[in-house]
């Protein structure tokens, strides 16, 4: 897969991990390691320190990039 489709594909199984939790008892749909047939979990790491970061412990920081410009 390739740029930009490869970048996407994260939302969409994120997406589907949330409606896979919030939207059915047991989803229809599951990710599968091609190789050993392990279920795909999808993580939120800090690249500091490597600890895998719960959402709650996430904080927000604007860049320096100013996003209005034409």
């Amino acid at each position: 897969m390739s740029w930009p489709r490869s970048g996407v594909y994260g939302v969409t199984v994120a997406l589907m991990h949330w409606g896979g939790r919030w939207c059915f008892e047991d989803p229809p749909l599951h990710l599968t390691h091609a190789a050993d047939g392990g279920r795909i979990e999808q993580i939120l790491r800090c690249t500091c320190c490597g600890q895998d970061v719960d959402a709650r412990k996430i904080r927000y920081e604007q860049t320096d990039d100013d996003l209005t410009q034409e």
